[in-house]
């Protein structure tokens, strides 16, 4: 009986062994599975499938684990990338610009192209421009966001009557402001370019009556104390490679995102005006 139990270990301990390092990236020297966090700019579950294709993009091009990890809304995943619980973010400049005053992180890349807000109303709206907006309600992001902050100088800076402005509802999600506005919970909407086509693809008729000025793309960053240097050089490097090959670029289609660059903290220095704005 002894025998058998410690046959039985042994052959427990042996495929772990080689279960664990069929992931193992050589040059990498680990197998422990990267968490690869991502704002949720939508809702959890609609978040993970489309960024699943880069997922496992990573995880071919790593050899290792990646899984992805975001959190309900915008103020818990930033608690969550400071206390340590991802390896690397994708993040919008605004709080990529307090994660790396934190002095934890890395920036390992941005958007090659800046992104824009887009105030959006339903096609057959009466709404034309923003000065149209006043007594309404106007869908906006999260706080915890880049178009969280922009939205209420933006709106106070329009030209609307200060004495009617528009009521500002803040979502959880992208996702949740687009439903609002399906609805007719609100009267108009606040969403970043990117989600432009995902709500073309859905069906649902849009019509864009003001954008913001081009800001900052969203950004890579990797965590210091968690990510060693050959990672966190094997990530930038497959994050560049996205735009260079055919397979990559038609996973950047699929995500719906612009190419990634090598980019500096100058480059987000513009949002940082709006740290303090609430």
């Amino acid at each position: 009986m002894k025998k058998n139990t410690f046959g039985s270990i042994f052959l427990i301990l042996l495929f772990s062994f080689f279960s664990i390092n069929v992931y193992a990236n050589p040059t990498l020297k680990t197998s422990k599975a990267l968490r690869f966090g991502i704002a949720p700019f939508m809702t959890p579950m609609a978040l993970i499938k489309r960024m699943s294709p880069l997922r496992d993009y990573l995880r071919e091009q790593l050899n290792m684990p990646v899984n992805i990890v975001t959190a309900r809304t915008g103020n818990e995943f930033n608690k969550r990338t400071l206390s340590g619980q991802y390896d690397f973010i994708l993040t919008n400049p605004f709080f990529a610009i307090k994660a790396l005053d934190s002095g934890k992180f890395n920036l390992i890349a941005i958007h090659q192209k800046k992104i824009s807000g887009l105030f959006i109303v339903p096609e057959n709206s009466q709404i034309n421009s923003l000065e149209d907006l006043a007594g309404k309600k106007l869908g906006a992001p999260d706080k915890a966001g880049l178009l969280g902050k922009v939205v209420t100088p933006l709106i106070k800076n329009s030209g609307i009557d200060p004495n009617n402005l528009p009521e500002i509802i803040h979502n959880a999600n992208h996702n949740a402001g687009i439903s609002s506005l399906r609805v007719g919970k609100v009267d108009a909407a606040l969403i970043v370019n990117f989600m432009e086509s995902h709500i073309k693809e859905s069906g649902f008729k849009i019509r864009t009556i003001d954008k913001t000025e081009p800001l900052p793309g969203m950004a890579v960053l990797v965590d210091k104390k968690s990510v060693n240097i050959e990672t966190k050089d094997a990530v930038q490097q497959a994050i560049f490679k996205l735009s260079k090959t055919d397979k990559g670029r038609e996973i950047l289609k699929k995500i719906k995102m612009p190419a990634f660059v090598e980019g500096t903290i100058d480059e987000l220095e513009p949002v940082r005006k709006y740290l303090s704005k609430q």
